[in-house]
């Protein structure tokens, strides 16, 4: 206890001091460690003041605050009268009307597969001449003279390119043959006519244009022009959207919005289709260069848009009235579950059956008791438990779950004479047996014994006969046979009910296609969503891409189709080769052979090797993939190598799989070059802004640059084709666009560079409206338009929401007094104080919080604060407004809890709640919200301003978002720290006074022990 850390152990006197000092200020003691506890609980005590605060402000918020608003009580449900015109996002008024004139269509650039292009070194084989044997002959080419020219038969061999083609029809008299990058197309020219025989169209060459002769020749008058030539390409679902000609757009399926651009993937699409319940999958042809979507419509689906006939092969299929295809089915229903027994009220309405909602019991069928009245077919099982009760004088039960009777063993039952099989078909016999099988429902059963007590279900049969059209509405009273007899007045449809199953089943012909069912299937066990479809399979037509691609010296030489298990070696020097060993890669490799001159030549895109020998050379590796000829010169070695003597023969190198191309590649690798008259980048200029396009650019810097122009630029890096787009506008470039080709993007069927896209255009309760895209956004209403017609918004009340708004508030409600009371209520606990250190030292953690669970429980006990505001928030809503309607909360099914102990928790009669809203909805409002015209302040109001005024009006508080008085708090808490540093002051000050006087003590007894000593020593001589 010494502040000082001296300690007195008594050595002079014998006494131990310190013990001494300490029972000596045990009170100064305890009045400091009870000043501790005393500030410990205030500081306690103002963290649960924060901590009620906290909730009720909470409350007052996000639940009282909504129930003041009359926002609450007009919230709606937005419905269009033709959904596939428009959709309305959010906003919109009753009956506003929306008039669709056109809608968006982005400016998008015609473009193909990079790895298409078509130059001077492609082979036919590429082209897709892959056969030998296939030629073209030129027959009757006249000169300037008029002397005729002999015929000219050109072979179009696999290996040969298009430069080779066009050099040998140029090498005939008076015709001019080229190849125009651009349009992709060969073109023959000549004066007079020009007579061809042969395989022209592995050309494109269209015979239609040309007058024909017996002996399959074919004479053109005026110049020979040919349609796009364009390589293979693999198709997968990586590939994009735009590749295959589509995009962008939106699809409607199942009443889901399905919007896509032209660099969605197949696979994209694929997860689109699916998330709208549609069983979908992209078949690949073997040839892997086209596929074709394919649909399984077992479940039944319904499609629109604009580019169905890109998804679908629409050419045998007609559209039903709305615009929509629609796809064949079958119904199949899964088994409908029995109501819920759990429920005195279901077991009431079982109980209440007629006994003909068996199977094989009629309502005329008669059942005999010798000591009973006789019952009939329509009466209940009710009335058979009091018929069987009475007959054998003992109690007999029903069993819901297992839809029997049950009889207790042993009992007979006294039937008469002639009516056993009836009572057979109830699972009884004589005797009280119980039949070893359920009930099964007849279809004579309501469908009530189902859970269905509500719905309805419409079919539209419009391509049978529009007159047949109807909505069978269904309640619980309605039985099996109603819902049968309804779909069997359908032509094309056929219903049964398996009753040992509980299903429906539903058999369709080919008659009711184009039919639409739609409704609440899913309690009839059709689980294919909101509505069934009837029409033709749905299947795509083949979608087709092309591809190819120039080399470059970064190609690979797993591109080239190099066997890379075979390495390559070169006069005993090796390389090593794996999947990315490049041209460039090769040719330093090639270098530096000694002894050996061997380069890769680059000329006009076509690249050799090329071997410039002073002596033999001897090469092992995959030779045939380098070009270099093994039949011509070359002597064969026992270790597969080839040695060559006098000269390499080689071919010009291919491509066998297509290039990787990324962002990082270069715009050189696809061909790109500088302007020859000014050796700088050429320049493009993209609507008005110019573009450079150098060869040390990447595709990554080219898309910026066009980004940065304006438009949206993606590339795919599968397929090797960019996808450029313009919401609602126009994309045109100008400039220096020859080398645009090289990029896969073509001109329009102008030959301009110009792709024009437009908004879309709509007329909003008479105001003629733009949009860049098919989403407009005014004030007051955002709606998506879909297709060209015009709709009407239709509001309702929506009561879910509304009901969802109240139950929040009164669950809420009900949590915070429930909350509130515990605290005001709790028992007194005087003898639990904070606890200090040294007294949690000997205390186990559960202990420590058990102990501070009670301080907490009664921190706030008694508090008039929360007592007032309890007061008035039960008083807030007890009010009462006598002559209106509703006038209190009891009026809508809100009752206030009988028992005392709930201290005014709040009850709802469902039921009630539902049917005011819905029959006096603006009644309700009023009630909560105040109507000043009536008088009414409204419980809400009052009661938010009831808070209010405490939140604002506490005297003291620290801001105006406080019911207590935290200041006051926060003082009184200041004021028992300085408590605190008294007790201690004084406590350590009394240790000091005595600490003194035992000091002094002990001198005094040491100095008389000293002359004690003194005096025996001298007695003693």
């Amino acid at each position: 206890m010494s502040s000082s850390g001296i300690s007195f152990t008594g050595l002079a006197s014998g006494m131990d001091t310190d013990a001494l000092v300490s029972a000596m200020l045990t009170s100064y003691e305890d009045k400091y460690k009870t000043a501790q506890k005393e500030q410990a609980l205030l500081e306690l005590k103002l963290d649960k003041y924060k901590e009620v605060n906290n909730k009720v402000v909470d409350f007052y918020d996000n639940s009282l605050r909504a129930m003041r608003l009359e926002s609450t009580f007009t919230q709606t449900n937005t419905s269009v009268s033709n959904p596939n015109i428009v959709e309305i996002i959010s906003g919109g008024q009753d009956n506003d009307y929306i008039e669709v004139q056109q809608t968006a269509k982005p400016g998008q650039v015609a473009t193909s597969s990079i790895m298409s292009v078509v130059t001077t070194s492609t082979t036919l084989e590429d082209l897709g001449i892959e056969e030998t044997g296939k030629t073209i002959t030129i027959h009757n080419v006249t000169d300037s003279t008029g002397a005729a020219v002999p015929s000219v038969t050109i072979d179009l061999d696999p290996d040969k390119t298009v430069d080779d083609l066009i050099t040998e029809l140029n090498d005939i008299q008076e015709i001019d043959a080229d190849y125009n990058y651009k349009t992709g197309a060969f073109s023959i020219n000549f004066s007079g006519s020009l007579t061809l025989s042969g395989d022209l169209g592995l050309l494109g060459i269209n015979v239609t244009e040309a007058e024909y002769s017996d002996d399959n020749k074919y004479t053109y008058y005026d110049d020979i022009k040919t349609t796009i030539l364009q390589k293979d390409n693999i198709v997968s679902t990586d590939t994009n959207l735009g590749t295959l000609g589509i995009g962008p757009g939106t699809l409607y399926v199942n009443g889901h919005t399905l919007t896509y651009q032209s660099y969605t993937t197949v696979d994209e699409m694929l997860d689109m289709f699916k998330s709208a319940g549609v069983d979908v999958d992209f078949v690949l042809e073997s040839s892997e260069t086209s596929g074709n979507f394919v649909f399984t419509v077992d479940s039944g689906f319904k499609i629109s848009g604009t580019d169905v006939g890109k998804f679908l092969d629409i050419s045998d299929m007609d559209d039903n009235y709305d615009g929509n295809y629609t796809f064949d089915t079958t119904l199949d229903t899964e088994a409908l579950q029995k109501m819920d027994m759990t429920t005195d009220e279901n077991i009431t309405a079982i109980y209440n059956l007629p006994l003909s909602s068996f199977e094989g019991i009629n309502s005329t069928d008669t059942f005999g008791f010798t000591n009973a009245a006789p019952l009939t077919g329509s009466s209940t099982i009710g009335d058979m438990l009091l018929a069987l009760e009475s007959s054998t004088g003992t109690s007999v039960a029903f069993d819901p779950d297992s839809m029997s009777f049950v009889v207790p063993e042993g009992t007979q039952i006294l039937i008469s004479s002639g009516y056993i099989n009836n009572f057979e078909k109830l699972g009884l016999s004589y005797g009280g047996t119980i039949a070893g099988t359920s009930l099964e429902f007849s279809t004579s059963a309501p469908l009530s014994v189902f859970g269905i007590d509500s719905g309805s279900i419409t079919i539209i049969n419009n391509n049978v006969d529009p007159a047949l059209n109807s909505t069978l509405p269904f309640a619980s009273t309605d039985t099996i046979q109603d819902v049968l007899n309804y779909f069997d007045g359908i032509s094309g449809i056929s219903a049964s009910f398996d009753s040992s199953t509980n299903t429906f089943n539903f058999d369709t012909s080919s008659t009711a296609a184009g039919t639409i069912i739609q409704g609440n299937l899913d309690k009839f066990g059709i689980t294919t969503g909101n509505s069934i479809y009837l029409g033709a399979t749905a299947q795509s037509e083949d979608l087709d891409v092309s591809s190819g691609a120039d080399l470059s010296m970064s190609t690979t030489l797993k591109e080239l189709g190099y066997d890379l298990t075979q390495g390559l070696t070169i006069n005993g020097q090796s390389l090593s080769i794996d999947s990315t060993t490049t041209l460039q890669e090769l040719d330093t490799f090639l270098q530096s052979i000694e002894g050996v001159d061997i380069t890769i030549e680059n000329t006009s895109n076509t690249y050799k090797l090329s071997f410039d020998l002073e002596g033999d050379v001897t090469i092992k590796g995959d030779l045939d993939a380098l070009g270099i000829n093994t039949n011509h010169n070359a002597i064969y070695n026992a270790d597969g190598s080839y040695t060559f003597t006098d000269e390499v023969s080689v071919e010009a190198l291919e491509r066998t799989v297509p290039a990787d191309l990324s962002a990082t590649t270069l715009l050189s690798e696809l061909g790109i070059t500088v302007d020859p008259s000014t050796n700088s980048p050429r320049e493009l200029i993209v609507n008005g802004t110019p573009v450079a396009l150098d060869p040390d650019m990447s595709i990554g810097d080219l898309l910026k640059s066009l980004e940065e122009a304006g438009v949206t630029a993606r590339f795919d890096s599968k397929i090797g084709a960019f996808q450029i787009t313009k919401p609602g506008g126009t994309i045109e470039f100008t400039g220096d666009t020859s080398e645009l080709y090289k990029l896969g993007i073509n001109p329009n069927e102008d030959g301009e560079y110009l792709y024009e896209g437009q908004q879309a255009k709509a007329v909003y309760n008479g105001m003629v409206v733009y949009s860049d895209t098919n989403v407009f956004e005014l004030e007051g209403i955002v709606f998506a338009v879909k297709s060209v017609g015009e709709a009407f918004v239709s509001k309702t009340p929506d009561v879910d929401k509304i009901y969802d708004s109240i139950m929040t508030f009164v669950d809420s409600y009900n949590v915070l007094i429930e909350e509130l009371n515990e605290l005001v209520n709790a028992a007194y606990n005087k003898d639990y104080l904070p606890l200090l250190d040294e007294e949690m030292a000997e205390m186990s953690d559960h202990e420590i919080e058990l102990w501070n669970a009670k301080i907490d429980a009664s921190l706030l006990r008694r508090d008039s604060t929360l007592q007032s505001l309890l007061t008035k928030l039960r008083y807030s809503l007890s009010d009462y407004y006598p002559g209106q309607s509703p006038s209190c909360l009891m009026e809508i099914g809100i009752t206030t809890s009988s028992n005392y102990q709930e201290n005014g928790k709040l009850y709802v009669d469902e039921d009630k709640l539902r049917d005011s809203l819905t029959n006096n909805l603006e009644g309700v409002m009023d009630l909560f919200t105040g109507n000043e015209e009536k008088g009414m302040t409204g419980l809400a109001e009052e009661c938010y301003g009831n808070i209010t005024d405490m939140l604002k009006r506490t005297a003291g508080a620290s801001s105006s978002m406080q019911i207590f008085n935290d200041l006051s708090l926060e003082t009184a808490i200041t004021n028992q720290k300085n408590e605190v540093d008294k007790a201690l002051d004084r406590m350590e000050a009394r240790e000091a006074i005595l600490k003194a006087k035992f000091l002094s003590m002990e001198m005094m007894v040491q100095q008389l022990n000293s002359q004690a000593s003194m005096f025996s020593t001298s007695t003693s001589a």
